[in-house]
């Protein structure tokens, strides 16, 4: 007997959203269509809207597993082909519901179809099959006549087929022919908007969130948009998993669809398996199962209207379905694909999907050592959140951290303002080094930016120090917030503008005590160790002259070279470019081809002109020095006076003589021209480097003499009488005495 439940079009529904009608199928263009959608997606209500809306004369056939006998398909088609006007059942045994035919099923089918178009033809109308539930049919003796149905079909009469499985294959040929229209992905599902308007209309009281919540969740299925809706209006907003399978039947219903399908075995543990992961490759989801059928599997589930979905070569369930899936899968099963596809992905150097699954499955082990492995990309302002889950779960772990993970960690506790773990992490490093390293280099880094606006050149000078450690180093520069990125562009403008104001960087005075200044500020720079001083000093008197290591090693070192030497000159270069470093002059001293420099156009010394004075002052021309005499006035204090070493005191020596020659020349030649003041100046000037030299007392005596001032000259001459007796263990000779003797007489008459 025929259940007309079955053959009887769905009643009036209203649609929860009413999904436009694809204008494709609005047309009439295609003969046959197939809508392939997932269960749950409202196919059923949206097609009998469709065909009551356009006033289309329907037969409609809702099959169940017991339509996989031939006879009784057949049986169902002749009773709603009998529906067409004009058209009498035609009976391949003499009672409904017979168990053997008389006619052959192909000869009845296509009997059927002929007297169908027949009868179309002769009423002028058009009629539309939809055949619903397709997904229950598995015999292939229903595949073949829906097969010669679709081929021997009348023009009058159009096909609609309706499944939640993959496209049957007798569609297969008529859609590439452009004959089927496919309406499969998510024609049904529905948009961020529309659960919106649907979620504002159910639940007037939800927000934003919960919308957005919920189309993140079901990605847009009906079903599960409508059963979440209820849930959350029953917990006031609280969303838990469990709670939403228990109370809201959404498990039950997907157990009773999966189960009809017949999914179970190998299919089924694929499933759940497969859900394990966010997401999968094709590779990667095969490293991880360790599957053979793998591929197979997928291909039926992915074509299978089982809310699997693929973008980009990535294979995901939509969440809902995840959720019911992994907790049907065993704990142990669960860390097991999770281990081996993080390995798969660490292979890949595909990091962050590692972490995610190191999270998913709380694999300790793994997951410490991939945060010293890829923490420097996970510190990106995409990946902060996942890092910082991390990092919270492996503290609640008390894991112990190595040195890369603790250097994520502090990194990442900058990032999130969270600085007092910063300062954990950085310690915990630091401590075990027990010199400067990157622990203390980012230590430095992190609390100057965050007091630079406290005092601009004190921190300002801090970065820049620590930037200059790690670039010598080969250490990357840490994570830094946007605001630090925008304060050191400033602080470049800065030390730009500087450079472009002059090309002068700095200033040497190499008289006395070695100092190099800033021109601008005065500041000079310190100095960790003498030798390093010694070093920049060599390398100014070397004018820009590239000198190799082993030339600087010989002249540091002179009488015996260190074991570690060429160490000890590195390091002194690197303390050097440090100091030089927080003003932006760490690459004045240049290295190539082996060799050390310094720029000479960028250096300048206070005596600018001690070359020419030298020059002129060995070539003997006092004339030329009278455009220099200024600088003979006073002493220019020792070369170099605090540098003890072969080659400075060769230098101290060379420009006293220098000072000391060229004081004798400008005095000889003012004491010619009787020009007694100016002569004094020069001989007394002398007279520091060379104070017994009884031939410069003799010609200071002579200028107070022609200047009339004898008492000076009695003063003079006691005063060097004194300092011979003390230090020379004698008066002055007589050679001098006498001719101090006779200028006091000549004193005596003219007065």
């Amino acid at each position: 007997m025929l259940l007309r439940q079955k053959i009887k079009p769905p009643g009036q529904r209203p649609d929860a959203v009413k999904k436009a009608v694809p204008a494709a199928l609005k047309s009439g263009q295609y003969p046959l269509c197939v809508i392939s959608q997932p269960f749950g997606s409202g196919k059923t209500v949206f097609i009998s809207r469709y065909v009551r809306e356009h006033g289309i004369q329907v037969l409609w056939y809702n099959l169940d597993s017991t339509d996989n006998q031939e006879y009784l398909f057949l049986e169902y088609m002749e009773y709603l082909f009998s529906q067409i006007p004009g058209r009498n059942p035609q009976r391949g045994v003499t009672a409904w519901g017979g168990e053997k035919f008389e006619i052959p099923s192909p000869e009845r089918l296509r009997s059927l179809l002929g007297g169908a178009s027949e009868a179309l033809r002769a009423g002028g109308e058009r009629y539309c099959l939809v055949i619903d539930s397709f997904e229950t049919i598995t015999g292939d003796g229903i595949n073949a006549m829906m097969d010669q149905m679709v081929k021997y079909r009348p023009d009058e009469l159009s096909i609609i087929l309706i499944t939640n499985r993959e496209i049957p294959g007798f569609l297969l040929r008529p859609i590439l022919n452009g004959e089927c229209l496919a309406l499969g992905g998510e024609t049904l599902f529905w948009t961020r908007e529309e659960t919106r308007e649907y979620m504002f209309r159910e639940l007037p009281e939800s927000g934003e969130d919960q919308a957005g919540w919920v189309y993140g969740q079901t990605e847009g299925w009906p079903a599960g948009i409508v059963l979440l809706t209820r849930y959350l209006r029953q917990c006031a907003g609280k969303w838990d998993w469990d709670e939403i399978f228990l109370n809201t039947y959404l498990g039950d219903y997907l157990d009773e669809a999966l189960s009809e399908r017949g999914i179970e075995g190998d299919l089924w543990e694929f499933i759940i398996s497969t859900a394990v992961p966010r997401d999968f490759t094709g590779e990667g989801g095969m490293a991880a199962l360790e599957d053979e059928r793998f591929m197979e599997h997928l291909h039926r589930v992915f074509h299978g209207n089982l809310f699997l979905q693929y973008q980009e070569g990535i294979y995901h369930y939509i969440p809902f379905f995840r959720e019911y899936l992994v907790r049907k899968c065993a704990q142990n099963r669960k860390q097991e694909i999770l281990s081996r596809l993080l390995t798969f992905y660490v292979k890949k150097r595909e990091y962050i999907r590692a972490v995610r699954c190191g999270l998913d499955g709380r694999l300790t082990e793994q997951l410490s050592g991939l945060l010293g492995l890829c923490g420097r990309e996970l510190l990106r302002e995409e990946h902060l959140r996942l890092l910082g889950e991390a990092l919270d779960f492996l503290e609640e772990q008390e894991v112990e951290m190595d040195l890369e993970s603790l250097e994520t960690a502090a990194q990442y506790a900058y990032a999130a303002g969270r600085y007092s773990r910063m300062e954990s992490y950085l310690n915990q490093g630091d401590i075990q080094f027990g010199k400067e390293n990157r622990f203390s280099a980012y230590r430095s880094l992190y609390k100057a930016f965050l007091h630079l606006r406290e005092d601009r050149e004190r921190y300002g000078t801090q970065i820049n120090n620590a930037l200059f450690f790690l670039k010598e180093n080969g250490l990357a520069v840490p994570y830094l917030r946007e605001q630090d990125r925008e304060a050191l562009k400033e602080l470049d403008a800065e030390y730009m503008a500087l450079e472009q104001k002059s090309g002068i960087r700095l200033l040497v005075n190499p008289f006395g005590t070695f100092r190099a200044l800033l021109p601008d500020s005065g500041k000079a720079l310190s100095w960790r160790t003498k030798k390093g001083r010694e070093l920049f000093a060599y390398l100014v008197e070397m004018k820009g002259k590239p000198v190799e290591r082993k030339q600087l090693i010989k002249t540091l070192w002179p009488e015996e070279i260190p074991d570690n030497a060429v160490a000890m000159l590195h390091n002194m270069i690197y303390s050097i470019r440090k100091e030089l470093s927080a003003y932006h002059l760490e690459g004045l001293i240049r290295y190539q081809d082996r060799r050390y420099s310094l720029p000479v156009e960028m250096i300048q010394q206070e005596f600018s002109d001690l070359e020419e004075i030298s020059r002129m002052v060995e070539a003997g021309t006092a004339e030329q020095l009278r455009g220099k005499e200024e600088r003979f006035e006073r002493y220019w204090g020792r070369y170099l006076e605090d540098i003890d070493n072969q080659w400075s005191e060769e230098l101290g020596n060379y420009y006293d003589r220098i000072f000391e020659k060229g004081c004798r020349l400008l005095g000889d030649s003012y004491l010619g021209e009787g020009n007694y003041e100016r002569a004094e100046v020069f001989y007394r000037s002398a007279a520091q480097l060379d104070p017994y030299s009884e031939e410069l007392e003799e010609k200071r005596l002579e200028c107070y003499r022609g200047m009339g001032d004898y008492r000076q000259m009695k003063r003079q001459y006691e005063a060097f009488e004194k300092v011979c007796i003390k230090d020379l263990d004698g008066p002055p000779s007589p050679v001098l005495e006498t001719f101090y003797r006779k200028c006091s007489r000549e004193a005596g008459k003219n007065q």
